[in-house]
Parts: C-alpha cells; sequence; structure tokens
C-alpha cells in the first residue's frame, strides 16, 4: 500500500518541514509523499505459471539469474528465489534493485563499495553476500536464501522472551559492531532486515541498499534516527539509535512510534520523547527505560558508544521469570543473575509447584531458541520444538531421558552426573545462573559445541525445576577456526617462497586448522594438459593408505574427478559425500578409508588454474559457504605467488560466486 500523509497534500511538505526544522531530502519528500508501495513495471516481474513450467524460451530472466518465484516487493526492490546458469541449480536470494534508484548520481559507487566491504568482514551474523553487479540494466544483489523468516514475522506473533531477545540482540551487535568497526555505517536496523537460517540463527541484511541522499542513508521509518529524518550525516550511533527501537518493540510487542503517515512518523523520531517500555509491559525491569531511553536519545552523544555496549547493558540486568511468563511468581523467585532463585526458599504447596510448572510449559511454546526442562534427578520433562531441531530428538522420545545421555558426549557425563549428586545433596549448584559453554552431542552422535543457560525455574519441599536455553556456538566457533586458518595462512606467505614449496605447508595449516582428515597439492604437469598431485598431507600415520596412493598416482585431466572439475572450471568444486557421485575415480579407495566429503579450490596465476587444494573429511558435509569462500581465498593469495614452473595459456574460467 502507499502511505498518503493527512494534512500535507498540497502546502504540507512546508508545514512538515517547519516542523523539523529543516530541509528534507529528497528521498524522504517521495517515501514521505508516496511509501514504500509497489515497484513500478520497470522491476522485472516474476514469472508466470505458464513461463516456469515452458521451459528456457518462456523463463524470465535478468543476466545469468533465473527467476523462479516473488518473496517479496517493497519501493525500491523486489526479491525472487532464482537459480544461475545450469549447473548452479541450489536456490539462492536474488534482490533487484529499482532502476529510478541505481540511476541516482553516485548511487552505484557507494552500493558497490559498501557491499565489497561487507564481503570482507566474514562475519557469520551477516547474510552471505554470493553475487552483486549489474545485468541486463538492473542491479542484482544474490544472497543466500534463508528459511527461517524474518524478526519482523516473529514479532506479529507477539513480544519477544526477555531472556531470548538479549541473546538475539548479542548476536546481532556482534555483527554489527564489526561492520561498524571496519567504517560501515548500516543505516537500516529494523525488524525486516534481520533474518533467521534454518537453525534459527540471526543474520543481518540490508547493507548498502537504503535510499540514499548525498550519502545520508534513510533507513525505515520508525526505526531511523533523528538525525537520519533530519537529513544529516549518520555515524555507528545511528545504528545503536536503530538497534534500540528494535530491542524496543522485541521486548514490548509494539514499535516505539505507531503513526498512520510517515510525516507523523518522522515528526515523532525528532520531537517526541521516548516512550516507556515498562508501561507497555509493566514486567519489564525498571532499567529498561533509561537505557532504551539513552539508546534512542535524540542526540547521537547522549546515546551508548557502541551497539555492544547497549546490549551490555540489557544483559547485566535481572531478567525475573516473571517477567518472561507474564505471571506473577514471586513467592519462589528472588533477585540475582539471570533466572534468579533461593534454594533455601521453596512453595508451600505442592499445587503451586504443578502451577508454576504448568506455566513454563507455556513458555515452551513461544520461545525461538532451544530450551530445555529438567527435573531435579536430572530427567527430562520438557522439550521444545528448536531443542528438536538442534539435537534430532522429538519431545516425546527426550521425555522421561536424563539430559546428560540427551546432549552430553559420554566422555563428559561424569562429571555431569557429580554436579547433579552435589545439589541433590547441598542445593549448590556452580553452574546456575551462569552461560557456560560445553560440548553437546545430537542423537546421530555427531558432536558440536553449545551455550547452556541453565537456572531454577521452582522448588517445592520434594521436587525443583530448572530451565535451560541452548544455542549453537558452531557458527562462532567456526569463525575462530577461520580467523586462526587465515592468520596461520598469511603468516607462511609473508616469508616468501616459491608455490611448490609453500603450497604444502598452507594445505596442512588449513587441513589441521579446519579438521579435515587429509588433502592433497596438485600442481598442472610438465605438459600442462592436466594436474598431478605434488603432495599429500595425512596427519594420521597409516590411515587413508590406499586413498593416498590413488592420489598420488592420479592424473586428472578437465573435469576428470574432484581437481579436474576445478581445472575446467575455475571455480571450487564441493562435494558432499562421495557415496553420492561413485563414478569418481578415486570414490571407491576413499569410502574404503572411510573418507566421504571432499572440497577443491583452484589456484589461479596469469588468469589460468595452475594448481589446486583438495581436502577430504571422514564424514559427510553439506556446503559451507563460509568455509568455501575463505577457502577460495587462499588459493587467491597462493595465486600471488611466483611459480618454477611456467604458466599455462591463459584459460577463461567461468565467473560465479566468487568472481
Amino acid at each position: 500500500m502507499s502511505y498518503k500523509p493527512r494534512g500535507y497534500r498540497r502546502d504540507g511538505y512546508r508545514r512538515y518541514t517547519a516542523k523539523l526544522g529543516h530541509s528534507i531530502p529528497a528521498e524522504l519528500r517521495t517515501l514521505a509523499a508516496d511509501g514504500p508501495g509497489p515497484a513500478g513495471p520497470s522491476v522485472p516481474e516474476p514469472p508466470s505459471h505458464e513461463e516456469q513450467g515452458g521451459g528456457p524460451e518462456g523463463e524470465r530472466r535478468v543476466g545469468p539469474f533465473r527467476l523462479r518465484r516473488l518473496l517479496a516487493r517493497g519501493g525500491t526492490s523486489s526479491v525472487y528465489a532464482a537459480t544461475m546458469d545450469p549447473g548452479h541449480e541450489q536456490e539462492l536470494a536474488l534482490k533487484v534493485l529499482d532502476p529510478s534508484l541505481t540511476g541516482r548520481r553516485g548511487f552505484l559507487e557507494r552500493f558497490e563499495s559498501t557491499l565489497d566491504r561487507v564481503i570482507r568482514q566474514r562475519h557469520p551474523g551477516l547474510l552471505p553476500i554470493l553475487r552483486f553487479g549489474t545485468f541486463d540494466g538492473y542491479t542484482c544483489v544474490a544472497t543466500m536464501l534463508v528459511s527461517g523468516g524474518t524478526l519482523r514475522d516473529r514479532l506479529a506473533r507477539g513480544p519477544v522472551e526477555p531472556r531470548e531477545a538479549v541473546v538475539l540482540l548479542r548476536r546481532i551487535a556482534a555483527a554489527l559492531n564489526a561492520a561498524n568497526e571496519s567504517g560501515l555505517v548500516h543505516g537500516d536496523v529494523a525488524p525486516g532486515n534481520i533474518l533467521f537460517s534454518g537453525t534459527n540463527e540471526p543474520l543481518l541484511a540490508g547493507f548498502g541498499t537504503a535510499p540514499v541522499h548525498l550519502g545520508i542513508s534513510v533507513g525505515t521509518p520508525g526505526y531511523l534516527s533523528p538525525e537520519q529524518a533530519q537529513g544529516l550525516v549518520a555515524d555507528r550511533r545511528t545504528d545503536v539509535y536503530s538497534l534500540g527501537a528494535t530491542a524496543f518493540e522485541m521486548l514490548t510487542g509494539t514499535a516505539p512510534y505507531s503513526y498512520d503517515s510517515v510525516p507523523d512518523l518522522l515528526i515523532a523520531t525528532v520531537h517526541t520523547p521516548v516512550p516507556s517500555a515498562r508501561q507497555r509491559r509493566p514486567q519489564l525491569p525498571p532499567e529498561v527505560d533509561s537505557i532504551l531511553g539513552r539508546a534512542m536519545a535524540k542526540r547521537p552523544e547522549d546515546r551508548q558508544g557502541s551497539v555492544v555496549e547497549l546490549v551490555g547493558e540489557l544483559g547485566a540486568l535481572t531478567w525475573e521469570l516473571s517477567s518472561i511468563m507474564n505471571i506473577d511468581l514471586s513467592s519462589s523467585l528472588t533477585g540475582g543473575t539471570g533466572y534468579a532463585f533461593d534454594p533455601t526458599q521453596v512453595t508451600d504447596s505442592e499445587t503451586e509447584f504443578d502451577r508454576t510448572a504448568s506455566k513454563l510449559q507455556e513458555l515452551f511454546k513461544a520461545a525461538i531458541t532451544a530450551a530445555v526442562l529438567v527435573d531435579e534427578r536430572g530427567y527430562v520433562v520438557g522439550w521444545n520444538g528448536r531443542a528438536t531441531e538442534l539435537f534430532g530428538w522429538s519431545s516425546e522420545q527426550a521425555a522421561g531421558r536424563s539430559l546428560q545421555s540427551t546432549i552430553i558426549p559420554p566422555q563428559y557425563r561424569e562429571a555431569h552426573e557429580r554436579g547433579v549428586r552435589r545439589y541433590l545433596a547441598t542445593g549448590e549448584a556452580t553452574v546456575i545462573g551462569q552461560a557456560i559453554q560445553i560440548t553437546a552431542m545430537n542423537n546421530l552422535g555427531k558432536e558440536f559445541p553449545i551455550e547452556l543457560s541453565i537456572a531454577h525455574a521452582a522448588r517445592s519441599t520434594s521436587r525443583a525445576l530448572f530451565l535451560g536455553f541452548i544455542r549453537d556456538m558452531t557458527a562462532e566457533k567456526q569463525t575462530e577456526k577461520l580467523a586462526e586458518m587465515n592468520a596461520a595462512v598469511d603468516s607462511m606467505l609473508s616469508a616468501g617462497g616459491a608455490l611448490e614449496s609453500v603450497g604444502p605447508r598452507v594445505l596442512e595449516a588449513v587441513g589441521s586448522t579446519l579438521g579435515w582428515a587429509c588433502g592433497s597439492f596438485w600442481t598442472l604437469d610438465p605438459r600442462g594438459r592436466g594436474l598431478v598431485c605434488e603432495a599429500f598431507w595425512n596427519p594420521t600415520p597409516g590411515a587413508y593408505r590406499e586413498f593416498e596412493r590413488a592420489t598420488r598416482e592420479a592424473f586428472c585431466g578437465p573435469g576428470q574427478d574432484v581437481a579436474g572439475r576445478v581445472l575446467a572450471e575455475g571455480q571450487p568444486c564441493w562435494v558432499e559425500d562421495v557415496l553420492q557421485e561413485p563414478d569418481l575415480p578415486r570414490a571407491l579407495p576413499a569410502l574404503r578409508g572411510g573418507l566421504h566429503a571432499a572440497v577443491s579450490v583452484p589456484i589461479v596465476q596469469f588468469g589460468s588454474v595452475t594448481a589446486a587444494l583438495e581436502l577430504v573429511a571422514t564424514d559427510s558435509r553439506p556446503i559451507e559457504l563460509e568455509v568455501l569462500n575463505n577457502l577460495y581465498e587462499v588459493g587467491r593469495k597462493l595465486g600471488r605467488l611466483r611459480s618454477r614452473q611456467p604458466a599455462d595459456k591463459p584459460r577463461r574460467g567461468i565467473r560465479w560466486l566468487f568472481s
């Protein structure tokens, strides 16, 4: 729909300007008049049903992208599910910007510069950008297609449980702060630009695509800062304001300001005092108003210095269970850190205990992070859907099992048992009220890192309940490993040397840091017709002998085997499991050695593939774009080294995600 401002039709812009005290930027003037209505006919329409089934002649395309279906449409862009040219059938999200926006002076330069810097961040909390550019006259951004919806979708169901809100805000702030530290200002932090992956991880999107006026970004009305509303220069404190407004809505279920027209909304942003969050949700801690009031202060200098500082203040508050559940549990809860509870204070009634337990089950239904409820013996009595997604156990399967046998690997169970016994004997528990990082295990036996926050929930004379929130830490740990890998690679490259001598050492550093089983370094044969194994890395002496022998004897011409595909296309190749591709020349010796996933990246010199790195794992591994992107960058760095052998005739590679 289009916004039609009330009372601003003819001379309204003068009145509106007078109220703000500044002239309105052109983009705000357009937005105030028409709002983010449907995109004009210049944005490509999605394919019709007939076109979708009509084959290549009927499909709608933008450059190399085939548009499958429309996902969303706004005033300046349309977002489609799309695929690349044949050979890359995995769907991605393609944002097609309106030419009326991209045609504005200086927009494309700023836009492309911003996206370049976002890509270089490689932060797990930023929505991965796969490719961007102008195709057939349309500026497009291809990103990972995520399945978890947006924060806006979730807020439509009501406020977020406060402890979960703090966890999500902490993740968002980490990504946003990384961008701010590099000099980037998002300028449009809003629920619609916070997406969720299939594993419920928040991803920040929308960099560079907000309307821009003379370098000043203009965000979503209701979340943009007062300085943006007045056309002033934005800095990192602008993002503090927008994240504060987003936090306000997460905690209360309503936006700070709500008006029918954009001009009224902008006027309120500049002039109306920050509303009280506690008036809208009285169960919130008293300190919330002062923290959010600072974050949304009219003057940037009155706000917190960074988004991390803002979220740190929220995280330091005491979020009692009563504020989470909108019920009065003061008889069984007291002050402290996190979910506070005094183990010496118990409910007088078993009925009261049962009522509390029933209310906790309601909390589970609304939780957007994995949550478990455990009794005094350590047995699971509550298990939500997010826990099922994370660990694989259904609620029926988990109920009645000990928590240690459900999520704790065998080597750590004894320590967990000692903690339970100590609590039963003394009432003391060292991990209560804290967030701890441990290794967990799913129903298939796969181990992965988690953050576990355990809190007392209720206790009677004979029973007790503990509430645990669980966050998958795989992405953070992977980012740490990638940073360690890149530091090791950069150190080796800075020492110099020929590609043939540095390549095997880089292979070992990469493989050992990221936890691959073995790997190989390939170079062109003397005639330049294919790749041969120059070195084989195997950290487990005696293992994978048959596969190592097959690799050392292999000759990979263009398109042959994993390394041969890299040679032919000039692009990375990821095989999730060689079981799915038994025709690969080395598939059989790999399977006999218990090897499954494989990845290879090119090393390009003078426009041609002259070498390749290959890594193999003992488990099946779905494509991990962040890992693949980093490995490809390692290959690019190696390509800058001199080689002892002449480079082959330049070959035109396929330019795709990493071009």
